[in-house]
This record gives structure tokens, sequence and C-alpha cells, in this order.
């Protein structure tokens, strides 16, 4: 599978542990599957039909650029959430329909995103397997990805919060088809600072520290290289404002 060989080079690359990874894949089987058992999963029909049947898709990334474009997101029929934007989503009064997170941004802004109706997208990776245990009881509407193979968690493909959130369209485009015509990309920027909202303790925006730079620049890769091709080859106009 494409999404799983360029994971094993990214991990080369980082330095990342494929055995954690396999752990943290086989917790996410587990947890999806209990998941469904309990009625609080979205599967992937439920989170792929919020896409496929809005014809202007926004995806927001935490990049400090986002509460300039914010006002962008009235005109989007579904809003995908990277993470800790949701927060700047939520203070401005709209609730993102999908938030697509690894958790360790501002959890109280994922619940509350949650609570109010959106569905959750939560990645297990070889380093978050502990919060993804101690949040999950409190998740419903949920859906598990990993970056190995799985037997009830998906993979969607993208590597950080902000492309994983575009690849989540692309996945479901490709897999289920539907009317999607547009995607908008809000704070998106790779290069920009790091927005406050995007870490628990940030005030300010900042720049970003060392792994998060080559982090940013891997998922920077995967969009102009992977995801945006991707997109526009299905006839889907990407604009990045």
């Amino acid at each position: 599978m494409y999404w799983l060989e360029l994971y094993d080079v990214i991990r080369s690359l980082l330095g990342f542990s494929l055995e954690d990874d396999l752990e943290a894949g086989r917790l996410a089987d587990s947890l999806m599957l209990e998941a469904l058992l309990r009625g609080r999963a979205a599967g992937m029909e439920e989170v792929c039909g919020v896409i496929l049947e809005s014809r202007r898709v926004c995806v927001t990334g935490a990049a400090a650029t986002l509460a300039r474009q914010i006002n962008d997101v009235w005109g989007c029929d579904a809003v995908i959430a990277a993470d800790g934007s949701s927060c700047l989503l939520l203070d401005n009064g709209v609730v993102p329909d999908i938030v697509v997170t690894d958790l360790d941004g501002p959890l109280s802004c994922i619940l509350r995103a949650n609570t109010e109706g959106g569905r959750v997208v939560v990645h297990s990776h070889g380093d978050n397997m502990d919060m993804v245990v101690a949040v999950s009881p409190y998740l419903t509407r949920v859906l598990y990805t990993v970056q190995v193979k799985a037997v009830a968690a998906v993979v969607i493909g993208g590597f950080t919060d902000g492309d994983r959130a575009l690849a989540l369209v692309l996945h479901c485009l490709r897999h289920y088809g539907g009317g999607t015509g547009e995607v908008v990309l809000l704070g998106m920027d790779f290069k920009a600072r790091v927005g406050p909202w995007s870490k628990p303790g940030l005030r300010k925006p900042v720049e970003p520290w060392p792994l998060k730079r080559a982090k940013l620049r891997i998922g920077q890769l995967l969009v102009d290289r992977v995801l945006v091709p991707g997109l526009e080859a299905m006839g889907v106009r990407v604009v990045r404002p």
C-alpha cells in the first residue's frame, strides 16, 4: 500500500519505531471495535458522507495565518479542523464537522467540538498511545486511523494533522466518490509560525521547534506532491487564499 511505504520512509528519516506504531495499530483496532459495539463510532461512511455531500470543503490548519482567514469558513459547506485549529473555530462560533487529531492539541476544544456534534478522527501512533487510551472514553462519533496495517482502524494517509485532514478528503473521494468540487486550505501555511491554539500552554504564535519543523516539511511535501495533485486529478479545485 502506497501510504504504508511512505510511513516506512518517514519512520526511517525521523527515527520513529515500527514496533511502537504496530502496538498503536493494535490499540486503535481494539478501541474502534469497542466504539462500534458501544454505538460510539463514526464509520468511514458517516465521515466521508459529510465530505462528499459538500460542494465546498474547508480544511483548517493550526498555522498563525488562520487568524486572518477565519471568516472564510462561513462560505464552506463542511469544515475539517486539524487538531487545535478547532479552538479558533469554536471561538468564532463555528463547530467543525470533523476534527482530525493525534490528541497533542488542546483537549478541551476537541472534546467540546465532539460534544457539539463534530466527528473526531483520532490518529494512533507510537508516541501517543497513553493519550489515546485516556481520552477515548470521552469521545463519541469517533473514527481511529493508523499508519500500519489494521483490521478495524483505517489508513487514510497524511502525516501531520493538517495534511492528514486533507488526505481524508482525497481518501473519501477515491473510495466513495461524491460531489465535492472545491477544497479551501486555511491556516495551512507550513512555513508560517505555529498558532497559539496548536499546543497547550502556547500564548502567542511561535517559530516551530526542530522536530515540528521537520514534520512540517514532510507535511508540506505530502500536500504539494501527493494530495493536491491527487485531488486536482479528480477534478477538485484546491484553493489556497
